[in-house]
This record gives C-alpha cells, sequence and structure tokens, in this order.
C-alpha cells in the first residue's frame, strides 16, 4: 500500500558509502518521467545527476549549501552517493502548446525573456514537487533514502557545473543509521 511505503520516509542528514544500483536509479528516474504530471506537458526543468564519481561538484554543492548557515554540518547530505540537481529549463513547446501559441496563448517556460520569472519558477518548482514525490516513493519500495535540500546559492554564476537558475535538490543513497544524527532525525 502507498501509505506502508511513505511512512518509510525519514529526513536523513548522513548517508552510508553504498551505492544504489546505478541501472536501479537510472530506470526510476524514467519511470517517475513516465509517471509525472505536468503543467502542458512542458516539464520546465532539468536534472543534474550527480553520480558517485562528482565528487568535485559535490564539495562544490556542500560550499554553496553552507555558505549561509551558521552549523556547517547540516546539509553533509550533498555527499549522498547520487545528487539531484533540480534547475530551471527553457521548455520547446510541444504540439499542443505551439497550437495555442498561434491562437495567442503565452506560456512563460518557452520564451527565454519570461521563463525565468516568477510565475513560470513557481510552475517549475510545483512540477518539481510531484516528480520528486514519485521518485522517493520509488525510492522507499527499494529501501533507498530520500534528502532533499532548498539552502543553497541561487546565483548560477557561483556555480560551476550548471548554468540554470537552482531550484532544489535531493540527495539519494542509503540511510547511515549508526550516526548520531541520523537517530536524532528519526527519533528525536
Amino acid at each position: 500500500m502507498i501509505e506502508e511505503v511513505y511512512k518509510k520516509r525519514v529526513k536523513v542528514r548522513r548517508f552510508t558509502d553504498k551505492v544504489p544500483d546505478h541501472n536501479l536509479i537510472i530506470d526510476m528516474m524514467k519511470k517517475t518521467h513516465d509517471l509525472v504530471a505536468s503543467k502542458q506537458n512542458l516539464m520546465p526543468y532539468k536534472i543534474h545527476v550527480l553520480d558517485p564519481k562528482c565528487k568535485i561538484q559535490k564539495e562544490e554543492l556542500f560550499k554553496l549549501t553552507t555558505q549561509s548557515v551558521s552549523n556547517a554540518t547540516k546539509n553533509i547530505q550533498v555527499y549522498a552517493p547520487y545528487v539531484l540537481v533540480f534547475t530551471s529549463r527553457l521548455a520547446e513547446p510541444n504540439e499542443f502548446v505551439e497550437k495555442k501559441i498561434s491562437e495567442g496563448h503565452f506560456y512563460q517556460a518557452c520564451f527565454p525573456e519570461t521563463y525565468h520569472n516568477k510565475v513560470a519558477i513557481n510552475i517549475a518548482c510545483i512540477e518539481i514537487g510531484m516528480w520528486t514525490k514519485i521518485f522517493t516513493g520509488l525510492c522507499l519500495e527499494h529501501d533507498i533514502d530520500v534528502s532533499y535540500i532548498k539552502c543553497f546559492d541561487t546565483n548560477p554564476d557561483n556555480w560551476s557545473f550548471i548554468n540554470e537558475l537552482p531550484l532544489f535538490v535531493a540527495s539519494v543513497g542509503y540511510c547511515n543509521w549508526w550516526s548520531e544524527s541520523a537517530r536524532l532525525d528519526r527519533y528525536g
């Protein structure tokens, strides 16, 4: 049952070094893409996958998440085996949207001058939330944990591995239940 799957979700700060199967992660991402809802089917976001080899990018991300946070251990979940960085994306209109644009409708996510405005970003964030919830459920079915981060520098000029507006970060792996912070997150 779906309730039992989501009851397994815990807040995770520390992940073990055990790496989830790469093909399983890719398969779950593809399934999520097939299942997720999207306003006008535009999916105005991009997912940058930092796998276990992306140590330099994760170190940079750690610095970007702790610059304005006094407790530097707060965002150590960026060292998880997989880290998904969601950014804005200039969407290409599909056939339906192209027809609507020709009829005078306006789709902010499809135009360079508006895809970063507040309305377009809010829609992207809602869609990222829906994507993440489905992906988290699929991960939990395989006893893989997911953690979320929203505290980071949002200026893309300060990031070396993205060139769009960063919107959300999800960390994926196995919770380190032996760490004190993991026990506190679960029970405290």
